[in-house]
């Protein structure tokens, strides 16, 4: 499964007793955080940056950051190599790996029509168990970071 050059978004969704959303879009050399955050990567000179709203408020960040939110698309985080596909639920399953810097289990890949759909996976943070979903759209367009030109 490689996202290389591939523009999408992600929705990443929390279940448990209380649940949480986080919208994240990775667009090659930027991510969108939500509504109006992005992280953007000046690939010229290596430096990554947080902007929030208009590129006049961005500060420098680290890679990490940068790459965190990467991870929440699953770039090259999980190959075909590693899952197998399961006929009775008709997905892919991969035993463990790390998703978004956490360890995740019973991983279960959907496609619709051939293209991507959701991921479901289970995690552990301290004693409580989470069920988490990531799912994916293909969006028509590529956000434009004020000050920069798509």
């Amino acid at each position: 499964m490689d996202f290389t050059d591939t523009n999408f978004e992600a929705i990443h969704t929390v279940k448990n007793v209380t649940s949480s959303t986080l919208s994240v879009g990775y667009y090659g050399d930027r991510v969108r955080v939500g509504n109006n955050k992005y992280y953007y990567h000046d690939a010229i000179n290596d430096v990554y940056y947080s902007i929030i709203t208009t590129w006049d408020s961005k500060t420098v960040c680290t890679k990490s950051e940068f790459e965190c939110y990467k991870a929440y698309m699953l770039q090259d985080v999980l190959s075909f190599d590693k899952l197998t596909y399961d006929e009775n639920i008709q997905a892919y399953r991969c035993a463990s790996a790390i998703i978004a810097s956490e360890e995740a289990t019973d991983i279960i890949v959907f496609f619709n029509n051939g293209e991507l759909d959701c991921i479901t996976y289970t995690s552990v943070s301290g004693s409580s168990t989470r069920t988490n979903m990531i799912t994916y759209n293909i969006p028509n367009y590529v956000p434009s970071i004020p000050g920069l030109s798509n």
